[in-house]
């Protein structure tokens, strides 16, 4: 006999059992309910099957956390199970944690692999969401123009803040070709440059019928729009990605149209709280100012006041005006007085030795003029031109000359 030690059933089942579960933890299935059966309204058993095929499957009470009162057979379901194995009887079964009808279902699970993107990307991120302004001016509105949607904003905002210029940028909003349709109205509306505020919406619907506003291009369009966008998408119950992309989400179109635009109530009522502040700043400012005036009233003078007032100080200024002439000329006749005393003393001094050098120089020219020689009894001659002859070779027979003593002069003839 060969040395094989068996395995029990119990054993076989559970080593299955492991098996299965550990290969399949968490598995997605889509297919039709038959054999459903709620055990007391407690635990709900149910054979999930295609055209070919079929596996049993159980929904314990444990993760019941939705309604499920709609389940019943012929339902197509998609469903969160893990494959599992019954040991008693040895049959594989699917252990349920999550039933979806199987169109809402699908389009549920894509939605929300579709946020978890785009929420790890930064779309969400509220630090970048722009402000909505408080007084647009201009507002545009993406939506379908036949849409009761659009009726109701209009509504809105005709009894809230009527001066606003509407702009209205029509688009399918359900249907295969709504998503392109959407992306391309908000081209258009960044493209026309007129709104400070859009509004995105439609009403309300099932997730099929607001699928388009799931779509992952228009939430990248959406997220670097450059203008404020309000997302007005469905009822209150219903979020789409377009609401969590947006700057800001309203619950329904009409609460968009009232974010976007400020009540004229409201308008009015503080337009004239701001009079009254106003008012009362003009009345403190007034009463300042005239405090201002009194005060200026008591320090401003009578014409003749201060005429008399400009002669007193004239007088004063002429005064000392006088006196400081007065002191000036005094000084300037003490320096002239003191440079004529020392221009005095040096004339005479210059004349005293101008002096003394004249009568060097004239007893040096008496030494050496002609007449000190004619003193001591010499004559000098000369011709009838002045010159002096100073030698007989100059003389000639009949030439008339001068004889000049000291004391005297006289005229002579050469005879020989």
């Amino acid at each position: 006999m060969l040395n094989i030690k068996p395995l029990s059933v119990s054993s076989l089942n559970l080593a299955a059992k492991d098996l299965l579960e550990s290969s399949f933890p968490q598995i997605w299935v889509e297919g039709e309910v038959s054999n459903f059966n709620q055990s007391g309204s407690v635990h709900i058993y149910f054979t999930l099957k295609d055209a070919n095929a079929q596996i049993p499957c159980a929904f314990f009470r444990q993760h019941h956390t939705q309604n499920t009162k709609d389940l019943a057979n012929g339902q197509r379901v998609l469903i969160r199970a893990k494959l599992s194995l019954y040991t008693p009887r040895g049959s594989y079964q699917l252990i349920v944690s999550q039933i979806e009808a199987f169109g809402a279902g699908l389009l549920e699970l894509q939605f929300q692999a579709l946020k978890l993107k785009l929420e790890k990307i930064g779309l969400f991120d509220p630090g970048k969401k722009k402000p909505i302004p408080a007084f647009a001016n201009c507002i545009g509105i993406i939506t379908s123009k036949t849409s009761a949607a659009l009726q109701d904003v209009l509504s809105v905002i005709a009894q809230r803040y009527p001066v606003a210029d509407l702009y209205v940028y029509d688009a399918l909003v359900q249907g295969e070709k709504s998503a392109s349709s959407l992306r391309n109205a908000l081209r258009r509306a960044i493209s026309h440059g007129k709104a400070k505020t859009l509004i995105i919406c439609r009403g309300g619907g099932s997730i099929e019928d607001l699928w388009s506003f799931n779509d992952e291009q228009l939430a990248h369009d959406i997220y670097h729009c450059p203008i404020p966008i309000i997302s007005g998408v469905g009822h209150e119950i219903d979020f789409t990605i377009c609401d969590m992309v947006a700057d800001l989400r309203a619950a329904t179109p009409s609460a968009a149209a009232q974010i976007a635009t400020p009540d004229r109530q409201e308008l009015w009522q503080l337009l004239d709280q701001k009079l009254r502040h106003l008012s009362l700043a003009i009345q403190s400012i007034l009463h300042g100012k005239q405090g201002q005036i009194d005060k200026l009233h008591l320090k401003m003078l009578h014409p003749k006041d201060k005429i008399k007032a400009i002669e007193t100080q004239l007088k004063t200024f002429t005064h000392q005006l006088r006196y400081a002439l007065k002191q000036q000329i005094q000084h300037k006749q003490e320096r002239l007085n003191r440079h004529k005393m020392l221009g005095t003393n040096n004339v005479q001094h210059v004349l005293k030795i101008k002096t003394t050098q004249l009568v060097s120089l004239s007893a040096k020219l008496g030494a050496l003029s002609p007449l000190g020689v004619l003193d001591r009894g010499y004559t000098l001659i000369r011709n009838q031109d002045g010159n002096t002859i100073s030698s007989s070779h100059h003389l000639t027979a009949g030439q008339p000359v001068v004889i000049q003593w000291y004391d005297g002069r006289l005229s002579a003839t050469i005879d020989g």
